[in-house]
């Protein structure tokens, strides 16, 4: 038993190192995310074509349900997966298109208008993901990204606070980014 597990695990790590021959890694990116919402980007790639994507911002929303509005401000916490699907070469240089997904966490504090009621909840999201990435051959360390991400909010405790359970958002930006 333990010989198969072991050559189980040679075997993967022989396949993996295949698949992804040609894929380098430890491109790292941070700067600031422009757009809905505004806060810090950060990227890390594990091979050539796929990283990690982790954002933090500050959101905001105004909703109405049954003649009674509210406005939620609060911070959100997004991380990704994104991979490469085009590498579109712009002046010598790649410029990738990207698709992915990722989960966001959304803790907010929720302001009820006309009857002035507060209370905290949390969000919880899912959002799909598409970016196109260009970098400059006469500025190496600078990355700039448009981002679009469909998607929505699921707010569990809706129904003890009338309410919506589902907001269907979208969280869209520019990223001007130091590559390490």
């Amino acid at each position: 038993m333990k010989k198969s597990v072991f050559i189980l695990i040679v075997a993967a790590i022989i396949l993996n190192q295949l698949v992804y021959a040609e894929n380098k890694s430890g491109t790292n990116k941070l700067g600031v995310y422009t757009g809905y919402p505004f806060g810090v980007s950060f990227s890390h790639n594990f091979t050539q074509k796929d990283q990690l994507d982790i954002q933090a911002a500050g959101i905001a929303g105004f909703p109405v349900k049954n003649n009674t509005s509210y406005i939620y401000t609060g911070g959100d916490f997004y991380a990704g997966y994104l991979r490469s699907v085009a590498e579109p070469i712009i002046q010598g240089v790649v410029c990738p298109i990207e698709v992915g997904g990722g989960i966001s966490f959304a803790p907010v504090m929720e302001q009820t208008y006309p009857n002035q009621s507060r209370n905290f909840t949390v969000y919880i999201g899912a959002f799909f993901d598409v970016r196109w990435e260009i970098f400059f051959a006469k500025v190496p360390h600078l990355n700039l990204f448009l981002d679009i991400s469909p998607g929505v909010y699921f707010n569990p405790t809706a129904s003890r606070y009338n309410r919506h359970f589902a907001l269907f958002t979208g969280r869209a930006g520019l990223s001007l980014r130091y590559v390490f």
